[in-house]
């Protein structure tokens, strides 16, 4: 098509400028695409993970309520007169517990249950009272309520009591042994003499 009387072809300088020009806008609009990808990542990010910590702590509540109920019924299967350990409501009340750990487990906590004799861990438990006990100082002697881990982490620590030791202060005596007899002999009583006479 024949250009018009008066219009100027453009110089291959004023192209390429042009060019250079369009190239500047096309690189800023992808930056600028590039970060509010990148803002929107973000944001999503930390909308999934505060959603997920608001559903975590609703359901460690719950669970937490659930854990109460749950050792309730452990503490009446531990109660329970032996002539009636096999009565269907005794069974009954075993499958009720089986049934809030397998609930439990699907919603991703598990029972800490410790046993008598383990190591009182400050991490895992919670300790409501100190006791004189034959069992070594600062181990599980009973569990007051069990706690829970969610995924791994502790969200709920066990209450225990803990040995405190024996309450009586003196060294034990080692059963069957006769301090006597030992090589041990005891020390006399204040106000007694000892006779040395070999009589």
């Amino acid at each position: 098509m024949p250009k018009a009387s008066g219009e100027s072809t453009p110089s291959v300088e004023e192209l390429q400028a042009e060019l250079a020009q369009a190239r500047q806008q096309a690189a800023e609009y992808l930056d600028g695409w590039k970060r509010a990808k990148a803002d929107y990542a973000n944001l999503k990010r930390e909308t999934d993970a505060r959603v997920r910590e608001q559903w975590k702590a609703a359901g460690v509540s719950i669970a937490m309520h659930f854990a109460d109920v749950y050792q309730n019924l452990q503490t009446a299967l531990v109660h329970v007169p032996p002539q009636q350990a096999r009565e269907p409501w005794v069974e009954g009340l075993r499958q009720v517990a089986k049934q809030f750990t397998s609930v439990l487990q699907e919603l991703g906590f598990t029972l800490l249950t410790p046993t008598a004799q383990d190591r009182y861990d400050i991490t895992q438990h919670e300790a409501v009272e100190r006791v004189p006990s034959d069992q070594p100082v600062d181990t599980v002697v009973e569990t007051v309520r069990c706690g829970l881990r969610f995924n791994g982490e502790v969200v709920l620590p066990a209450r225990v009591r803990v040995s405190a030791g024996r309450s009586d202060t003196s060294p034990p005596r080692e059963e069957g042994i006769d301090p006597a007899k030992a090589g041990h002999p005891t020390s006399p009583h204040k106000g007694e003499e000892v006779d040395r006479s070999g009589q």
